[in-house]
Parts: C-alpha cells; sequence; structure tokens
C-alpha cells in the first residue's frame, strides 16, 4: 500500500503551532475522520470526487446539517474571511452572487442567515482541500 500523499497531509498536521487549530488541520483533520484512507488511491478518489461533486453532494458527513456548518463557519470566520479576500483579489471577482452563482443569498452580505453560512463552510473546506491536494503533489484530480 502506497502512503506517499498519506504521509504529507500528516506531516502539514504537525507543522505550525503545537496548539494551533488552523482552518488547514480541522480540514485535514475532518478528511481523515470522515475517509480513514488506507491507502494514497483511496485519498486520491475522495479528493477528486470533493473538487468534481463538492459538499453539496453529501460525502463530507460531518457537512450535512446546518447546525455543523454554522458551527464549521462561525469556528473558523476569520480565516474564511481572509481566503475569500484572497480568492476575490487573484480572480478579480470582487462579487460574491457571481462567484457562488445563484447559490449566493444577496439579501444576507454579511453571512448572518444559515444558507450563507452553509455555503462560506463548504467553500472553506473544499478550497483548503484542493489548495493542500496541490500542496502534496495531487494537483491532477
Amino acid at each position: 500500500m502506497n502512503k506517499k500523499y498519506i504521509n504529507r497531509i500528516t506531516k502539514l498536521l504537525k507543522e505550525g503551532e503545537p496548539n494551533s487549530d488552523s482552518l488547514r488541520k480541522k480540514c485535514i483533520r475532518i478528511t481523515f475522520d470522515e475517509l480513514r484512507p488506507k491507502d494514497d488511491f483511496e485519498l486520491k478518489m475522495f479528493l477528486r470526487d470533493l473538487h468534481n461533486y463538492g459538499c453539496q453532494c453529501g460525502m463530507v458527513h460531518c457537512m450535512i446539517n446546518y447546525t455543523n456548518t454554522e458551527k464549521f463557519f462561525n469556528e473558523n470566520k476569520d480565516e474564511i474571511n481572509i481566503m475569500l479576500y484572497e480568492d476575490m483579489r487573484d480572480s478579480g471577482i470582487y462579487d460574491l452572487s457571481e462567484m457562488f452563482s445563484n447559490n449566493w443569498d444577496k439579501e444576507d452580505p454579511l453571512c448572518i442567515n444559515t444558507l450563507n453560512m452553509n455555503l462560506m463552510a463548504y467553500y472553506a473546506y473544499e478550497e483548503t482541500m484542493y489548495k493542500i491536494a496541490n500542496e502534496i503533489g495531487l494537483e491532477n484530480l
């Protein structure tokens, strides 16, 4: 069983502040709790499916109900806002309804309501895991 990519992600958990619970570390823990990959193939298939279908398909069990996605968003709001700002700056898209299409509730620009919190939680998890996949060498999902 090849575990090269699993080992690389595990190493990312150990980097940084020892007691830090950053968005990256939370996303990695969620992935390993959900998947418990035995080998790189399972990890790659999970990340590929996440990239293709997203959290909305229900593949990330702890992100299925609004209670969990609201909690995830509220616990990581500052890091999500930084990531969102950087992605908007890099893409040149500053209109969230354009970035998230019809899903974005334009009447809730500050993510106070459940729908946009859920959308931001999905965005944060998916983008974080996609960036980690690229970082460990799984850029061709």
